[in-house]
């Protein structure tokens, strides 16, 4: 799970994140009145949904039933973040793909790696 955070951390904060620099929703409608803390970051992706849908699809690939909750938990981050209108839903989106996409290549690392020199 670690892995895959990692991945997302990587990815989608240090190098999407400033490679599209794309503005915030509160930033694009001033009238909007945030209740939440400003914040600092760019907008694409959701960093908050990516590591959520990382962790959770982590999960589901271990154990469906938690997997299943967990999923529906990262569903709830993600609307969340835009119900606070920090995100639009194609920074939720993209948030989802990169964090489902760590998560598998991350467990097939892992698989490999642990399984490469059986004893």
């Amino acid at each position: 799970m670690m892995a895959a955070m990692a991945l997302c951390f990587v990815g989608g904060n240090l190098l999407l994140k400033n490679m599209i620099a794309r503005p915030r929703p509160f930033m694009v409608d001033p009238t909007v009145i945030l209740k939440v803390p400003m914040p600092g970051e760019y907008s694409f992706p959701s960093g908050h949904t990516m590591n959520g849908f990382s962790a959770a699809a982590v999960i589901f690939l271990h154990n469906k039933k938690a997997g299943a909750a967990a999923l529906c938990f990262a569903a709830l981050i993600a609307f969340s973040r835009m119900y606070l209108f920090v995100h639009f839903p194609t920074d939720i989106l993209g948030g989802l793909l990169i964090g489902v996409g760590a998560a598998f290549v991350s467990v097939k690392w892992f698989v490999k790696l642990l399984f490469k020199n059986p004893c």
